[in-house]
């Protein structure tokens, strides 16, 4: 966590492979789909479901306890949330939500602010359904290595992230299983030109690093 991001409005249709799930087109679908490039790692490709897309491996897999409960418990720390978006409210917990577990954190503060984190426990094939179903809706897709996982970071056609702030990141801790995080920067730091999916990085990047203290 080299910065911290004002956050403006907190996502609720955004993480590991939600964008499809969701029902409405609004910014912050999860962080799902692809690029050019294959994230620069030692993991390979392993075929998705359907065999016809070439998804990253986990080559260290998580236990799948990691994504036991709710987000809010686990994903971050008050302190962390605190760290990206000033003090927040209250979070949000969602469990019923259509791919796994949701949570989201708004700033308490007058910018705004808002962070979500998704646990996919749903979906059961990892970074699969970000590839498969949410590629065709990016218009940014930048392929990622997080502590040796494979991630992906993406902003969706017609939302410049220049403009929205919004940006999300999802993260394979399984072939079969991964977790999403999504992040919209407030207007001070847009017009200072903070990347928005640096800072999600930097969110999902925290949130990996609790589960593996879970694990």
């Amino acid at each position: 966590m080299s910065r911290r991001f004002t956050v403006i409005t907190v996502l609720v249709c955004a993480g590991a492979g939600l964008l499809a799930a969701c029902s409405s087109g609004t910014v912050g679908g999860t962080p799902s789909p692809e690029t050019g490039s294959v994230p620069t790692s030692s993991s390979g490709a392993v075929s998705s479901s359907a065999g016809t897309v070439a998804v990253p491996k986990v080559q260290t897999p998580l236990p799948v306890t990691v994504l036991d409960g709710s987000p809010c418990d686990s994903a971050l720390t008050t302190e962390q949330v605190t760290h990206f978006i000033g003090t927040p409210n209250v979070p949000e917990r969602n469990d019923t939500f259509n791919a796994g577990p949701a949570c989201s954190w708004s700033s308490s503060g007058p910018a705004g602010g808002g962070i979500s984190v998704f646990y996919g426990t749903k979906l059961h094939n990892g970074l699969g359904y970000d590839y498969q179903v949410n590629k065709p809706e990016a218009d940014r897709w930048e392929p990622a290595n997080l502590q040796g996982y494979p991630a992906v970071a993406l902003t969706l056609k017609g939302n410049d992230q220049s403009a929205t702030g919004t940006c999300n990141v999802s993260v394979g801790i399984r072939d079969d299983l991964a977790f999403s995080v999504a992040l919209t920067l407030g207007d001070n730091a847009r017009k200072r030109g903070v990347d928005s999916c640096e800072g999600a990085k930097d969110v999902a990047n925290t949130v990996l690093t609790n589960l593996k203290g879970r694990s």
